[in-house]
């Protein structure tokens, strides 16, 4: 942790930082980007729930079955 960090009384971190941040030029990728994110819970050491659609900070259900689940969401093909 670095020591500004410090002097600002943090005390864990949470996210690694990171700036490998990608541009979704095209809608093949987006949705890819999406799988991932929505696959997330399910894969390595996670295991938050036995099928991704069920993870309920997701947009998954809504994606995959056309539901709204816990979290209000607005496909991404409406945004303008």
């Amino acid at each position: 942790m670095q020591e500004k960090e410090l002097e600002k009384g943090k005390k864990h971190q949470v996210i690694r930082l990171s700036f490998d941040a990608r541009l979704c030029y095209d809608e093949p990728m987006l949705e890819q980007k999406l799988n991932y994110i929505h696959k997330n819970p399910v894969s390595g050491k996670w295991n938050l729930v036995d099928n991704f659609i069920n993870y309920k900070h997701s947009s998954a259900c809504f994606y995959e079955m056309g539901k709204d689940g816990h979290i209000k969401v607005t496909h991404y093909k409406d945004i303008v």
